[in-house]
This record gives structure tokens, sequence and C-alpha cells, in this order.
């Protein structure tokens, strides 16, 4: 009734106002009170309009900021009516009580109409929630999307399909397990992240940097097979190294480490970080506990673990507000670092030279001193003593490598060029072997000769040739290895630019893919790489795929008839799922491949949009792993066009009903050559039945 009663008292303004010379305005004063008032007539107007249109919801909520705007505009207009004089009884027409009356009578009706109040406010909150609720699902759907797109770049591995068997290392960032990866029956190391309330932008950190160690391949760097993102689970599956770090074997008194060993294991690992350091990659926290070890025909084999780690738990610490912890471990850590340097390439040089020292010794660095001491000595220069008889060439390397002044330092680079030339000049028994032990301040020394066994066995290894991990083999092969490779290079040097390079039973080893991939893929970029029937295996397989990560003008890759196993696979398969990725035909018929081979494949064939034609003939794979082929087929890939799967043997009567079903879904593929299996005439006929109406489809059964 307010806003009635403002109504009939606009009205009546008006209506007076019509009736009034214009004469009676004359005055300045008055014209501008006049005007005043028709603005105030106008707010008036609006106001009555609003609340008329208003249901009794929104009078009810705003039934406050209605009654102050009432106030306002009609002492406002009693204002207006006094100053104009207009003939208007005022105390009648602008009655106080009756405005309390009229809005007493309001409040009666809104009271009087509360169900429907009720049901308005149900409704409108039930709008609410459903507008968040929608909210929430695009938040969700924005946040999943985000985590699809990071984790294509890294294989995704459930946690149902993990099983830990083992602690192997814990720390305050994490814990490590020797685990099974169920569904490839492989034994691997499962690194688990003490990660609780993560934000979204610690998650994208994580994935960032999984993704970039994903990426990174070389046979002295541990091989990252995926990792496992889930709530409150956050852990990356890696290689499993069985005799643990270099630290470990270091402390183990019943390992004899001959200087061969010692040479050949400061190589690897300096090639290892050398390898990062060429990707632009510092890793942050080089420790004899972060160089894992496992033995091969050789001798040991190397691989450098937890690059991009550092850097991870830095950011980690920096989202939670902690007290940040440079990274990298102390009795490791180059002194300008204490000062709040960066990490460079040259702190990790600096690094090494403490693992160096750590090989030479047996001893862990700095081990008489508490932290403040370390810190304080590192940073004047002090550095752990290095006993007389390590050969004078290691104790240069070492000297080096930890120099005071960052730019006196090496290079990895220079330092792999300084082993081995030292290794060749080196008149030091390579069967002899030394062990140290701290008295005090001093680090004393014992020599210790290999066993009769030991020596064989070392004979043997020499004359049984190398493995593929072997680098001593720089050492104590004889140089036929070294013409051999000469002899490539003239062979490759001799094709032009962007031609197809045939290499084809050459007698290829593992060894040569670093020469076939520097001079073929790199210098030459040829788009054609045929690799057929050599002795290429697992080792081999990494350095290629490797080589594929960042390649852009390969498009067909020959390698069938080598001995490829389903880790070859893996490693040859993992750059499929990358943008840059360009290659559209690859061969691996006649090969070691079975179901967790293909299994691999698959994995990368979900996402990739290059590859036409795949040859996986004469291999070793079943009905299972045509499954496998076949649902990615109907469910991700859209480019294949070309498959073959010819003489695998396991491959029967089972496979036809998935088959049918990929005639009748899949459109892309052309081609299907299947025959030589085990499918039996009737099995064929059906399939020849079901083709008979796709045109321009080939079936070779």
């Amino acid at each position: 009734m307010n806003f009635l009663g403002l109504s009939q008292r606009v009205d009546l303004i008006v209506s007076i106002l019509k009736k009034v010379s214009i004469s009676n305005f004359n005055d300045h004063g008055m014209r501008e009170a006049l005007e005043s008032l028709n603005e105030t007539i106008e707010q008036s107007l609006d106001l009555i309009k609003v609340f008329a249109d208003t249901s009794i919801f929104g009078q009810y909520w705003n039934n406050i900021s209605y009654q102050k705007q009432f106030a306002r505009l009609n002492d406002q207009l009693l204002n207006h009516t006094i100053t104009l004089n207009l003939a208007l009884n005022v105390n009648s027409i602008f009655d106080h009580n009756q405005d309390l009356m009229d809005r007493q009578e309001d409040l009666n009706e809104i009271l009087s109409r509360i169900d429907e109040l009720s049901l308005s406010v149900t409704k409108q909150n039930k709008k609410l929630n459903e507008i968040h609720q929608r909210f929430d699902s695009l938040e969700n759907r924005l946040q999943q999307r985000s985590s699809r797109e990071q984790q294509s770049n890294f294989l995704s591995i459930l946690k149902q399909d993990l099983q830990i068997e083992k602690l192997i290392g814990h720390g305050g960032f994490s814990n490590v397990y020797r685990g099974i990866w169920i569904s490839r029956d492989h034994c691997v190391a499962i690194k688990v992240f003490h990660l609780n309330q993560l934000t979204n932008k610690i998650q994208q950190n994580i994935f960032n940097e999984i993704s970039i160690m994903y990426q990174i391949r070389y046979d002295h760097l541990l091989g990252i097979f995926g990792a496992c993102i889930e709530p409150n689970y956050h852990a990356i599956i890696v290689e499993y190294m069985p005799l643990g770090s270099l630290f470990d074997v270091l402390q183990d008194t019943q390992c004899h480490l001959l200087w061969s060993d010692r040479w050949s294991i400061s190589l690897q690992m300096t090639k290892g970080i050398n390898y990062l350091h060429m990707m632009s990659f510092i890793h942050q926290d080089i420790k004899s506990l972060n160089i894992l070890l496992d033995r091969n025909s050789s001798g040991y084999l190397v691989k450098v673990s937890d690059f991009g780690l550092a850097k991870m738990q830095e950011e980690i610490q920096r989202e939670h507000h902690r007290k940040i912890i440079i990274a990298g471990t102390l009795r490791w850590k180059a002194p300008e670092l204490f000062q709040s340097n960066s990490p460079s390439f040259a702190s990790d040089v600096y690094s090494l030279g403490i693992v160096f020292w750590e090989l030479a010794t047996r001893c862990i660095p700095y081990n008489q001193w508490n932290d403040d001491d370390i810190i304080r000595n590192v940073m004047d220069g002090f550095r752990e003593k290095i006993p007389s008889n390590v050969p004078e060439k290691f104790i240069s390397i070492i000297t080096n490598a930890w120099h005071q002044q960052l730019d006196k330092r090496p290079t990895c680079q220079q330092l792999i060029e300084d082993i081995k030339i030292a290794y060749i000049s080196n008149d030091t028994n390579i069967n002899q072997s030394t062990s140290c032990t701290r008295k005090d301040d001093e680090i004393v020394c014992e020599r210790q000769h290999s066993t009769k066994c030991q020596i064989l066995s070392e004979i043997n290894t020499i004359s049984d040739g190398t493995n593929e991990y072997d680098d001593n083999s720089l050492f104590i092969t004889p140089p036929t290895i070294l013409i051999d490779e000469l002899k490539i290079e003239k062979l490759i040097d001799s094709y032009e630019l962007h031609e197809t390079i045939q290499l084809s039973e050459r007698s290829l080893t593992d060894e040569d893919m670093n020469v076939v991939v520097e001079l073929a893929i790199v210098k030459k970029q040829c788009r054609t790489l045929i690799l057929y029937s050599n002795h290429i295996t697992l080792n081999g397989a990494m350095i290629l795929g490797d080589a594929l990560h960042g390649n852009s003008t390969l498009e067909e890759l020959y390698i069938l008839s080598n001995q490829l196993c389903d880790l070859s696979v893996y490693y040859l398969t993992q750059s499929l799922v990358f943008t840059n990725f360009n290659l559209k035909k690859l061969n691996l018929a006649d090969n070691e491949i079975t179901d967790d081979g293909v299994q691999y494949l698959t994995d990368g064939l979900r996402t990739n949009e290059t590859l036409t034609h795949l040859w996986l003939d004469n291999n070793k794979i079943s009905n299972k792993g045509m499954q496998l082929l076949i649902d990615v087929l109907i469910k991700n890939n859209t480019t294949l066009s070309n498959l073959h799967v010819r003489e695998n043997k396991l491959i029967d009567d089972s496979s036809i009903s998935f088959l049918m079903d990929m005639f009748e879904r899949n459109h892309s593929l052309k081609t299907l050559s299947i025959s030589n299996c085990a499918l039996s005439e009737r099995g064929k006929a059906i399939l020849k039945e079901a083709i008979s109406t796709k045109q321009e489809f080939n079936l070779d059964i």
C-alpha cells in the first residue's frame, strides 16, 4: 500500500501543476525547484513500476531497500510541494501515520502469502544449486581435460596395475619400491611421492616435470615407463636396477671394484650427465645415491636417476610456503650454491667430482663433519684428501671437476674426452683394486688384487666381444671397431640429403646405432631408413627411439629381421604420442615381439595421427595382441590404413569376431594382411564374406 499511496501523491501533484500558471515560476529559484520536482516524480514513477513488476518473493527479499527508497522520494515530494507553495493539504496528503499503516498492510499481505514465498525461496535455492553444480562440473571437466592433455605427454599407468613388493629406498620427498607392472609382467621400481592436498599449480608442475623426464631417453639415463597420477597417489614407474646405487656398491665390502670398473663407471655416468646438458637440462642432485648400477657381460651398466625431481621438490616447497632447501644434497653441493647462486652445468660437474672421489676411495665425503662445517669448509675451498695410490690422471680429473671457481671446471664433454685419454694412457693394473678407510682426517688405502676367477672373467669378457652397454670396449676392444665405424660413415656419407638410406644386411649392432642416428637421421635428414637383417637389440632400439623423439623428417623406418623384444617396441614407439612426430611407415616384422609389445604399440597409437603403415609379420602375437590392435583401430586411431600381421601362428579363429566388428566400425583401414596365421578355411570364408561389400578394401588371407 505504501507504493499505492506514493502513486496517488504523484498524481495529485501533477494535476495541480497543470492548473498553475507558468508565470508563477519565472523566478530562478522556483524554476530549479520545479526541475527537481520533475526529476523526483520520474524517479518515483520508475520505482513504482519496478515494484509493481516484482514478484512477491522479490518484494519480500528487497523490502528494506524499497522502504528506504520510498521514504527518500516521499520526503523529496513533500519538500518540493512546500517550496513551490502548491495548493495542497500537505498534512492530509503526506500523512505519516497513514504511511506506517500502509507499510504494515504491505507486510501483512506478504506474510499471508508465506507459503508462496517459501516455495519461491525453494525454487530460487534449487536454481542456485543447479548453477553451482553446472559450474563445478565445468571446472572439473576443464581440470580433467588439462590433466589428460598433460598426461598425453607420458604413459599413464593405473595404480591397480602396480604391485608393491619391497621398500628399497626412502627419503623426505618419496619412497622407492621394487614392484611388478602387472599387465606387462615386468619388474620395475616405483617411486611414490609424499604429496598431499595438491593445488592445481603443483599438479601442473608435476605433469610438466614428468613429461620432460619421460621424453629424455639415453643409454645412461634411467628409463621412465610412465606415471601413476591418482587422487592422493602420485608415482613414477622406472627401470629397476638390481645392484642399487653406486653408494651401495661402494659401501659393500664384499664387492671388489677393479680400476677398469671405476674408469668405466666414471665414463658412463659422465655420459649420462653430458646428455642432459646437451638437452639444456641441469640435474641439480648428482650424488652416488642417484647413480644406479646393474651387471652386464662386460662389468657394470650405469644409469643416472632422479633428473628433474630436485626442481619438482623445490616447486612444491615454494607452493606450500616452506623453507626452500637448495636442490641437491649437502655433501655433493657446489660452493657457489651456498651463496644463493643458481644451479648450473658447472655445479653439476662439481658434484660429479665428488662422486669421482667416492669411486677412488670408497669413502663417504665429509663424513667427519657436521653440516655447518661442510658448508664453511667447502666455501673456503677445502676438499677431501685424495690418496697417493689413486692414478695420477684420475686425481687430475677429480680436482678439475671440483675446482672452486666454476668457470675453471671442465664441461662434461671435456671430462668424457679426458677420461678416454687418461684410461688409454694409464699404466695402472686394470685387475688391481683399491680399498680405503678413514682414520681421523687421513684416507688410508690398501691394494687388493683380483682372484684368478675374476681375471679369467675379465679375459673372457674381452674375448667374447662387447655388450650393448659396454663402455670398457672403448679401451680394450681392437681398433677394427673404429674401422667398421669409418666404413659406416663413408657409406652413409655417400647418400644425398633427404635420400633413402639403405643399411640392410650390414651386421650392424647396437654400438653402431649412435653413428647411424648422428649421420643418417640428424646429418642427412633421411626420409627413409632401412635396417633390414642386422643385429639390433633392445639398446639399439633405445638409441633409435631417442632419435625419433625430436625428429621431424624421417617418414619410414624398416627395422625388420633384427632381435627386437617387447621393450624394444616400447622405446621405439614412445615418440608416437608427440605432435612433431612424422613417421608414416614402421616395419617391425620378423622379430621377437609378443602381445606385451603390441600393448606398448597401441598405447602410442591411441593419440598418434601420422602412422599409416605397420608391419608386425612373423612375430609371436596371439589373439590377445590382435584384439588390442583392433580395439585401438575402432576406438581411437583414424590414420592407419595398412596393417600386416602375417605368419603369426598364434592368431586363429578366436580373432574373427573382433575383425568383423572392426570391418563394420573402422573406416581408415584399407589393407589387412593376415595370411599364414592359424585361421581355418571356414574362418577365412567368413572374413571374405564380411568385406565383400567394402569397396577398395584389400584382404590378404
